[in-house]
């Protein structure tokens, strides 16, 4: 298995997935949270991840987590277990984070 380390992550090889087209640019975990990689591997996402854990956490208690996400082109998708919070359903269209929109593209829960 091949693997990459982007700021001290691994990063799986999609030899590990072969049949998962989305997934050739590998996967990481962060928080308990599934990185989906695009081409460019932007550690932004991180920083995404470690936004919405500190939101949900205060506000919306374990009723609901953010279990998957994707960046591709600064819009990020993103997957929960449970219901999703509000300010990060489709509808808030953005995430705003150290500076960096980032476009909510997509935000369901499983």
């Amino acid at each position: 298995m091949e693997r990459v380390v982007i700021k001290s992550l691994a990063v799986v090889n999609q030899s590990v997935f072969p049949p998962l087209e989305f997934l050739k640019n590998g996967v990481s975990m962060h928080k308990n949270v599934l990185i989906v990689w695009d081409k460019d591997y932007d550690p932004r996402v991180i920083k995404v991840i470690d936004h919405i854990k500190s939101k949900v956490g205060h506000s919306f208690g374990d009723n609901c987590q953010l279990v998957a996400i994707s960046e591709a082109k600064g819009g990020v998708s993103l997957l929960w277990d449970g219901y999703v919070p509000g300010i990060f359903t489709d509808e808030s269209e953005s995430i705003e984070v150290a500076g960096d929109c980032f476009a909510i593209i997509f935000s369901k829960s499983i």
